[in-house]
C-alpha cells in the first residue's frame, strides 16, 4: 500500500465505538431528563387557571418529531400520553 491509501483507511476500534455509542445514548437520555424536569418546573409554577394551557404548551415538544428523534437516539420508547398524564398529576386539577 502506498502512503495515500494508508491515509484514507480508518482504523475503527469496535470496543471504542460501542463505548462512544453508549456515551451518546447517555447524553440523549440526559436531554430527555432535563426536558421532563423543565416541563415539571414550568407546570408547578403555573397558576391553576392556566394549567390546561401550560400542559398543552409542554406537550407541543413531547409530541414533536424532535422529541421522537431524541428518544430514538437515547434508545427510549416513551409514549406522549405517559408524559401528559404525569404532567397532569403534578398539581391538583
Amino acid at each position: 500500500m502506498n502512503e495515500i491509501e494508508n491515509r484514507n483507511q480508518i482504523d475503527i476500534n469496535p470496543t471504542a465505538s460501542k463505548e462512544q455509542a453508549k456515551a451518546c445514548q447517555r447524553l440523549w437520555s440526559m436531554v430527555i431528563l432535563y426536558a421532563l424536569r423543565d416541563a415539571r418546573e414550568r407546570i408547578a409554577n403555573t397558576k391553576a387557571k392556566n394549567l390546561e394551557w401550560a400542559v398543552r404548551q409542554e406537550m407541543d415538544y413531547f409530541t414533536s418529531r424532535d422529541f421522537e428523534a431524541v428518544c430514538q437516539w437515547a434508545g427510549f420508547e416513551i409514549e406522549p400520553d405517559t408524559i401528559e398524564n404525569g404532567l397532569r398529576t403534578l398539581r391538583r386539577w
